[in-house]
């Protein structure tokens, strides 16, 4: 009797088993990719705006042209560079534009900085 349940089962699922392995096994003798190999999309983890606002512990509230505000902490080793030349925190100023590299961070919102580079008025 259970042979026959197993018998009755098996022969409508063999076509979707086969046709299952076949998709699983497609591009199957391509070697997944070291660690160091896979790299992610810069456009991805950059953004550009207009800097609103500085706080004293150096977080920059940047407003981007969709309307998003995002703020930017910057690290001790964040690369900082206004009108071209190397800058501090300290040496931006609200109004100016800026591109920022970051590093993703859990929070959608906030990000911490790798690059700074903004242009303004002195």
């Amino acid at each position: 009797m259970l042979k026959f349940f197993f018998k009755a089962l098996a022969s409508p699922l063999i076509p979707f088993m086969v046709l299952f392995s076949l998709m699983s096994c497609a591009g199957g003798n391509t070697p997944a990719p070291s660690i160091g190999t896979v790299t992610a999309d810069p456009a991805a983890n950059t953004l550009e705006g207009e800097i609103t606002k500085i706080d004293d512990d150096g977080t920059i509230t940047v407003l981007q042209e969709n309307g998003r505000s995002v703020f930017i902490e910057s690290q001790t080793d964040t690369g900082i560079t206004r009108n071209g030349k190397a800058a501090k925190v300290s040496a931006l100023k609200v109004g100016d534009a800026v591109w920022v590299r970051y590093r993703p961070d859990f929070l959608p919102d906030f990000r911490k900085a790798l690059e700074i580079r903004a242009t303004g008025k002195d």
